[in-house]
């Protein structure tokens, strides 16, 4: 039995100790994805206190012999959709948009890459500022992408939108952020 299925067991008997040490490996990079979702710190913590009260009121339905943080990741994430749901005015375009091929180019920008930029303090910051200011459903789409290094498939079945949906996202939210650091750097 590896030291995550011994703190699982033990946290089952009421260990709260052994449920801290479980979950605070986690904090930091749940924060990350929570952020990008709600787009506010003191939510996307809030968010994840309430996600840690309810794993700790089901921890014993939880199997041990199968890693924490993707069941962990996949209920914090459906809490963060949950919030949003309740503030209505956050999204004004459908979570339910479809890919369409045809008009959902991918379009390659050779002067330069988002990611290659996140090494640049300054851009890292302009970065932050633009995904901030973005639809909360193109921005933690694409830190999912890119900040988690997700697949499509991991982040369609994430969410629990297709993969279509989710490629259609990315596309948007590189458009969005490509224009936007243009307009920053003095591009066209």
């Amino acid at each position: 039995m590896n030291k995550e299925s011994l703190l699982i067991e033990k946290a089952k008997t009421g260990d709260q100790a052994a449920f801290k040490a479980l979950i605070e490996p986690f904090v930091q990079k749940l924060l990350n994805i929570g952020y990008y979702i709600v787009k506010n710190r003191e939510d996307a913590w809030d968010i994840l206190q309430d996600t840690f009260v309810l794993l700790w009121r089901n921890i014993k339905k939880l199997d041990s012999s199968y890693p924490i943080y993707p069941y962990l990741k996949k209920m914090y994430v459906n809490q963060c959709f949950k919030h949003l749901k309740k503030q209505k005015d956050q999204n004004n375009l459908s979570l339910d948009y479809e890919y369409n091929e045809e008009t959902q180019l991918q379009i390659k920008d050779n002067a330069f890459d988002p990611e290659e930029l996140l090494q640049n303090k300054e851009i890292r910051s302009k970065i932050k500022e633009i995904m901030d200011k973005m639809p909360s459903h193109y921005s933690s789409t694409l830190w999912l992408r890119i900040g988690e290094g997700m697949s499509y498939k991991e982040i369609s079945d994430l969410l629990g939108i297709n993969i279509g949906t989710v490629k259609s996202r990315i596309n948007m939210a590189r458009k969005l952020l490509i224009s936007e650091l243009s307009t920053y750097m003095g591009g066209e």
